[in-house]
């Protein structure tokens, strides 16, 4: 298994490096110097980034949450939740109460075996999800199969992959042997309605950097990242554009949503590359005004969260914490245990409170204004409560 993770994380986007198309490279990159230990920001409630909302999600005998990543999807009419452990689909409305559950997990007729990877189309009403068959499959909110699109088995060999939706296409990776034994990487376009491939760029692996990859102090720290259940996605989406962010890059570059162009947005030193090197850099999140990261150091067992302001280019340590919590306890923004602030959509982030911890924090009057509120009421074993930061509504200076 850790072999098709690393062959797979490698090429998913070495090729990109190819797909420029003219557009004015800005010059004015922001430069991150892993050897300097960049300062706290100053102590920042997450109230100042925008509004903040909670949602205590509905508990029944059916209706039961069963971890921290379970969000799929917030708008203004529902909210979509999946278990990992049973493959239930949850649909609240905006409220937190219970709407609706499906489960087709089976090896029957439009059923799903395990959910790989899933994402919802808002415009067309429609979840689409990597069932563990190979199949891209598409389904309605109450369950009901409309269709099978691609098989994934005939793009990426070793099963493994990530996906991304944009207009009325999907974005797809795949890697697959050529003739010579060296590894060809394609990333490749499909219509969301036919399947019908719109587009495909390929590009070759370059031995050494694969040698750089999976040997040494890399290899040792990839792993302790890949363990922990926590390793980031290659590609991560903006409203019009994606960002590549692979590790054994010097770069983290900007996509345009058509692929037609790519920009180079951050710069890490000291390079993959050398005998200095240290660490590995990720970006997690992008929001209107700022790049959020992760920074792994070589011998350190939990990262360092990184804020850069687009507009200033200021770089320190990620210091946020809810106003209604009265320790003030750190919250990241990322994808870091259970304490990460994760992206729904251009202007929606989540956080899920543990009931429990919730319930212990209210006893310990650690707890202020609507969300002690929420805890008083709630019991130990419930649902968490939905935390919610509306990014448009906050400052936009």
């Amino acid at each position: 298994m850790k072999n098709i993770f690393y062959s797979t994380l490698f090429c998913a986007g070495i090729f990109l490096a190819s797909c420029h198309n003219g557009k004015e490279v800005d010059t004015d990159l922001i430069t991150i110097d892993l050897s300097e230990n960049y300062p706290l920001n100053d102590a920042i409630p997450i109230q100042q980034l925008g509004k903040v909302e909670y949602i205590p999600l509905e508990t029944d005998s059916v209706f039961l949450c069963d971890g921290q990543k379970g969000i799929r999807f917030i708008n203004n009419e529902f909210i979509i939740f999946y278990n990992i452990t049973n493959n239930d689909f949850l649909i609240f409305n905006r409220e937190g109460k219970a709407m609706n559950k499906f489960n087709r997990h089976g090896q029957g007729p439009g059923d799903y075996f395990a959910v790989f990877d899933l994402m919802y189309d808002e415009k067309r009403q429609e979840l689409f999800m990597n069932n563990s068959d190979q199949f891209l499959q598409i389904y309605d909110l109450q369950g009901n199969f409309k269709r099978r699109l691609i098989n994934v088995r005939d793009f990426i060999p070793a099963g493994y992959i990530e996906f991304s939706g944009f207009n009325e296409n999907l974005l797809l990776y795949s890697t697959e042997p050529d003739s010579s034994g060296a590894r060809l990487n394609k990333f490749m376009v499909f219509s969301k309605q036919s399947g019908e491939k719109v587009k495909e760029i390929i590009s070759l692996d370059d031995p050494a950097t694969r040698e750089y990859f999976t040997s040494g102090e890399r290899s040792v720290l990839i792993d302790k990242i890949y363990d922990s259940g926590y390793w980031p996605r290659i590609v991560v989406k903006d409203t019009f554009s994606f960002y590549n962010s692979e590790p054994w890059s010097d770069t983290i570059s900007e996509f345009s949503e058509d692929l037609n162009s790519k920009i180079p947005v951050i710069v890490r030193q000291p390079s993959f590359f050398t005998s200095d090197f240290k660490g590995l850099l990720f970006l997690d999140l992008v929001t209107r005004d700022h790049y959020f990261l992760r920074f792994y150091r070589t011998h350190s067992d939990s990262p360092e969260h990184m804020t850069v302001n687009r507009k200033t280019k200021q770089i320190t340590l990620q210091n946020f914490y809810n106003e209604d919590d009265l320790n003030k306890k750190k919250i990241y923004f990322g994808l870091s245990g259970v304490d990460g602030i994760r992206k729904v959509d251009d202007n929606t982030c989540y956080m899920l409170l543990d009931a429990f911890n919730l319930k212990e924090a209210y006893h310990n009057d650690e707890l202020k204004g609507e969300l002690k509120e929420i805890a008083a009421k709630i019991r130990e074993d419930d649902n968490p409560v939905l935390m919610i930061i509306d990014l448009e509504t906050g400052n936009k200076e």
